[in-house]
């Protein structure tokens, strides 16, 4: 009768043990999935909120920078310091400023003909 109850006692915690073990790898596997799941939701959402960011930001500040340049170029003829000449040079150096801060948002890519 020992024998018996010893068998089943031994059976009884060699198949908990097994199903523990099944459980447990299943469940680390379960939740490695999740967890990259939800990792690459928070990329995504992450990555398009800088991008809106982005585009709502950057025609205030190329805005900002060209007129803080454009005040700049003003001011410096007050001093003496700039021909006619280099007041154009300064214009064109704005927009070209503004040009490369357009191309950052991606709105100023254009194929040449």
């Amino acid at each position: 009768m020992a024998a018996i109850v010893l068998t089943a006692a031994l059976s009884s915690l060699f198949t908990a043990v097994l199903v523990v073990a099944v459980v447990g790898w299943w469940m680390r596997r379960h939740y490695a999935r999740e967890e990259q799941r939800l990792a690459d939701l928070v990329q995504s959402r992450v990555r398009a909120g800088v991008l809106e960011a982005g585009e709502e930001l950057l025609p205030e500040f190329r805005a900002e920078v060209t007129a803080g340049f454009l005040d700049a170029v003003k001011r410096l003829p007050q001093a003496g310091l700039m021909g006619e000449t280099a007041r154009t040079m300064a214009r064109s150096g704005a927009d070209l400023l503004g040009a490369g801060l357009e191309g950052l948002s991606g709105r100023g890519r254009r194929s040449k003909p």
